[in-house]
């Protein structure tokens, strides 16, 4: 710093109390060596050679994101996107949580996720939480320099969809009018309550597929679990059904296809009549 000659250390123009310089003009990303030349009366020493990389903190990170699929009731799946390293490389990542509704996210980062010196795959499991709870997560992203700022707060929660549907039994049929009863118990809610049920009906004899919901919210939550097709349907023949849960996290897996083989096999028939006058013949046995 300064203007002075630099070989001549009584110089007035080398200005002694300035204790930092800014180098412009130099290309991001790039490694540079600084050396510092100290003066008094009597002559200058050089410092040890110093490489500075151009870079900065990274930018601040977008707000994470669940993985719905990959949570669980007690688990939080997150993803997040790289945000601009400021020339740096990345090193790592920290989630910052708070303890469900009502409270601070915390300053410690989150032990769990397990990211901090990890720089990919950008994705970690919160594990541990409560059950259905709601979360506020922020997160920053770190390199050489430091930490980046920490992201705006995502509201997450320890919940997935509901489980698949495996009890779906087609418990009943009648042939005139054409009527199928179906029933299954219901599944694991996986940390948000079940609120509706949706089904489709196959008919075998043209490949057509009818759809059903039971037109649930979370405010008018639709929870039978016994479902009576009585309409669009035909005598003697047959079809199938499945069924599938919905919560507040999205719709679940599809169950199998209702059984074609377990009576009444989805046709449209009654039972047959008890055979009457059943015993033996009235002709003499034959030995």
């Amino acid at each position: 710093p300064g203007a002075g000659d630099a070989n001549d250390p009584t110089d007035a123009a080398l200005v002694p109390n300035v204790l930092e310089f800014q180098k412009t003009g130099l290309a991001t990303g790039k490694v540079y060596g600084f050396r510092l030349r100290a003066y008094n009366a009597r002559g200058s020493t050089y410092s040890v050679w110093s490489r500075i990389k151009v870079a900065a903190e990274p930018l601040q990170t977008d707000p994470p994101y669940q993985e719905i699929r990959l949570s669980s009731s007690t688990t939080i799946a997150l993803a997040w996107n790289v945000p601009d390293l400021m020339g740096g490389l990345a090193v790592g990542y920290k989630v910052y949580r708070n303890s469900g509704h009502g409270t601070d996210v915390s300053s410690v980062p989150d032990p769990t996720c397990g990211m901090e010196l990890n720089p990919a795959p950008q994705r970690c499991i919160l594990t541990g939480l409560t059950p259905g709870e709601n979360y506020l997560v922020r997160m920053t992203t770190t390199n050489e320099v430091g930490d980046g700022p920490l992201s705006i707060a995502a509201s997450v929660a320890s919940a997935t969809v509901p489980a698949q549907i495996t009890t779906l039994k087609n418990t009943d049929s009648r042939w005139n009018p054409p009527k199928l009863d179906f029933g299954w118990s219901a599944p694991a809610d996986n940390g948000a309550t079940i609120f509706n049920y949706e089904s489709q009906i196959l008919e075998l004899h043209t490949g057509g597929v009818n759809a059903w919901s039971g037109g649930g919210t979370a405010l008018l939550p639709y929870t039978s679990t016994q479902l009576i097709i009585n309409a669009n349907l035909l005598r003697g023949k047959q079809y199938k059904l499945r069924v599938k849960a919905e919560n507040r996290m999205g719709q679940g897996d599809w169950s199998e296809w209702s059984s074609l083989t377990e009576p009444p096999r989805g046709y449209t028939l009654n039972s047959p009549d008890v055979p009457p006058n059943f015993g033996r013949h009235s002709d003499p046995a034959v030995a």
